[in-house]
Parts: structure tokens; C-alpha cells; sequence
């Protein structure tokens, strides 16, 4: 088994390249995590300022590594500027599955 995890933001338009351009360098440092199997970031094809991760770890204990470095630390601070918020949070959605099979 294997820990997912997808989360859904909303980009500012006025900061969608700023977001590009950090999102390929987080997803560059997830990626070489040890518990770190796939991290995508995709843009909707109608909705351009709405983005998708989908990640998937090891397991639960991967996950909380990823949050805990530094480059996740930096997305948080930079997320305010760059994410228009829903109700105080960044994430549109972000759902936490343990993946079957």
C-alpha cells in the first residue's frame, strides 16, 4: 500500500507564473524525498488558475517527512501570496487516501 495524497488550488491571476515557476522547483525537491514515488502538478484545461497535486509516499510516515522540510516550510510562506484562500485555507481540497492493490 501507499499513501496519497491530492490537493486542489486556486492561483491568484495576477501571480500564475510565480507559481509556476516554484511549483516545478517544490515538485523537483519532493521528488527526490526517499518516501516520495510520484508528485504531478497539473494545470485544469478550462480553469487555468486551478491546479492539481497528486502525490503518493511510502506511507504516512513519508508524508509527515515532506512536511516537515524545508522546502515545504517555504511553500507554506509563499502559498498566501500565490493561492487565493477558501475560508483561511489554501487548499480548494486536499484529501489523504491510502492507496489499494
Amino acid at each position: 500500500m501507499s499513501y496519497v495524497v491530492v490537493a486542489e488550488f486556486r492561483v491568484r491571476p495576477s501571480r500564475m507564473e510565480a507559481f509556476r515557476t516554484y511549483m516545478v522547483w517544490h515538485a523537483a525537491r519532493s521528488r527526490e524525498e526517499p518516501g516520495c514515488r510520484l508528485f504531478e502538478v497539473a494545470q485544469d484545461a478550462v480553469d487555468h488558475q486551478k491546479f492539481l497535486l497528486y502525490e503518493t509516499y511510502d506511507d504516512a510516515a513519508a508524508y509527515a517527512a515532506h512536511r516537515a522540510s524545508a522546502h515545504y516550510a517555504r511553500f507554506r510562506s509563499l502559498a498566501p501570496d500565490l493561492v487565493e484562500p477558501l475560508d483561511g485555507e489554501i487548499f480548494l481540497r486536499r484529501s489523504e487516501l491510502t492507496r489499494c492493490g
